[in-house]
């Protein structure tokens, strides 16, 4: 078996979804900044920012809803057809199933 045939392919089929400056300029066109909606939502200042570089399902649902996208047409990397993410690490996960989330007091 060579390294070819054991190594898994990256799915080709998947665009490549919208850079991160074109989800800043759509969130600001709505009259807003990342940074208010993260404090809006109980989540750190700098939270939404760098969800633009990882992958965080909650914070990608509020930006999401915000320009009126779907995650999957702005991450189909890291979120399926439905929605659903793609790969999740275990603490996510658990995260996800108790619908732990923070909010504003």
């Amino acid at each position: 078996m060579g390294i070819m045939e054991s190594t898994p392919m990256r799915d080709t089929n998947l665009s490549p979804g919208w850079h991160h400056q074109d989800i800043l300029a759509a969130v600001r066109k709505t009259g807003t900044s990342l940074r208010a909606l993260s404090l809006q939502h109980g989540f750190g200042a700098s939270t939404l920012q760098a969800s633009l570089y990882k992958l965080h399902p909650r914070a990608h649902a509020i930006i999401a809803r915000s320009i009126g996208q779907r995650c999957h047409a702005l991450w189909p990397h890291w979120y399926d057809e439905a929605d659903r993410p793609r790969h999740l690490t275990p603490y996510q996960r658990i995260a996800l199933s108790r619908g732990k989330t923070r909010r504003a007091a």
